[in-house]
């Protein structure tokens, strides 16, 4: 979340950047039209909501452990970056990442993926204007009736 809210990401969660694609993050998130978080779960959710929580917390887990066979390869990820310029850090990354893909395709895997809880306190996300949630809410709740209504194709 910390990541999210000062990398300007969350500042361009905007239709001309996203279209009707989105993010996808867990409750810490606030919800926007492109960015999916799950439905608080008050012991109330209908099983259309069940369901998409089940499957959007599938689609998070895949993703995180991406990150974490990443960072478990390039250990200099799970601090500080050996970086002054903090306007090269993406590329940083980016390189990582290629280079990381590149061991797969070569068959060099890791056999013990190191994963490290995060420490840092949360910032909190940037203020969401109502008009987004309600925009996220709507969207949510389509992609919600859209799984459900496929889940035993």
């Amino acid at each position: 979340m910390r990541s999210f809210k000062y990398s300007g990401v969350q500042q361009r969660c905007m239709d001309n950047y996203f279209g009707n694609k989105h993010l996808i993050g867990d409750s810490a998130y606030t919800i926007q039209k492109c960015v999916m978080v799950p439905y608080k779960d008050n012991g109330h959710l209908s099983p259309q909501e069940t369901h998409f929580n089940h499957v959007l917390s599938r689609s998070r887990i895949i993703v995180e452990r991406a990150i974490g066979l990443l960072k478990g390869r390039w250990r200099f990820l799970l601090d500080k970056l050996p970086m002054r310029r903090t306007d090269l850090i993406p590329f940083y990354i980016i390189a990582c990442t290629v280079l990381h893909n590149v061991c797969l395709l070569r068959g060099d895997e890791i056999s013990y993926p190191i994963l490290v809880m995060d420490d840092v306190e949360d910032q909190g996300p940037l203020e969401i204007t109502r008009e987004q949630k309600e925009e996220g809410v709507c969207k949510r709740d389509e992609i919600k009736s859209n799984l459900y209504s496929l889940r035993n194709v």
